[in-house]
């Protein structure tokens, strides 16, 4: 798809990324004359309602949020071909999880900085009544002053939504799920709150605090077992406290 042109307005330049649901692509939007990041649904699923219908709910979603901690949606539409799109704010940092990756443990004012910057953001959501339910490094964008941009809020939830016993288990990431999500419970802001506590373990430690064979059991262990203290953090808790 690189040097096509998509509704006759968006030159694809560059591929940033691919997701289970799309591909983004750095994009220049002739007709405002800038940068964008553009976010394709796949070919595969383009047919299928239900997925296009989340697709654009994650446009819905995070426009309704103007706020300098989530990135801002310009635009979505459909080609005549019926390749559907949302037009991002792009942002060129990276993700956070490439840079725990590329750099190992952030150093703890940087974690709480970016985790109070993530909180902001997901309080604005919550304000209007938005559940992300799938806060992980991978959607949270760091901008050129190292600042986050929360992203894809491809699965986010009305906060009075009361899911059935056992469709959580299809949304989110089980490293990064709340208990109750888990369990296929109602999700609210409280199940974001842990998403980001776990990533805010992961920023200090350079690993997320559960793994496990196949994502259902990761997902459990959320449930059943306390976090084990790592790297820093044990030091700390030789100390006589834990940090969980």
């Amino acid at each position: 798809m690189l040097g096509d042109i998509l509704a006759d307005r968006y030159l694809l330049s560059d591929l940033l990324g691919a997701g289970g649901m799309g591909e983004v692509f750095l994009a220049h939007d002739r007709m405002l004359g800038r940068d964008v990041a553009l976010k394709v649904l796949r070919e595969d699923y383009a047919k299928d309602a239900a997925f296009v219908s989340r697709f654009q709910r994650e446009a819905v979603s995070a426009a309704a949020l103007n706020h300098p901690y989530v990135v801002q949606v310009y635009d979505q539409g459909h080609t005549e071909d019926g390749r559907y799109y949302i037009a991002m704010e792009h942002v060129p940092g990276g993700n956070l999880k490439d840079r725990i990756d590329s750099t190992g443990p952030l150093e703890p004012a940087e974690a709480a900085l970016l985790a109070s910057q993530v909180a902001d953001a997901l309080g604005a959501a919550h304000e209007r009544g938005i559940v992300h339910r799938d806060i992980k490094p991978q959607n949270v964008l760091l901008d050129t002053a190292a600042e986050a941009k929360v992203a894809d809020f491809g699965i986010a939830l009305a906060a009075s939504t009361d899911p059935t016993s056992g469709t959580n288990l299809l949304f989110g990431t089980p490293s990064y799920m709340s208990p109750e999500q888990a369990m296929g419970e109602p999700v609210g802001p409280r199940s974001d709150l842990y998403s980001v506590g776990v990533v805010l373990y992961e920023m200090l430690t350079g690993s997320v605090p559960f793994e496990a064979e196949g994502p259902l059991a990761t997902a459990m262990k959320h449930v059943t077992e306390p976090p084990l203290p790592r790297g820093s953090a044990t030091l700390t808790s030789r100390r006589g406290w834990t940090p969980w």
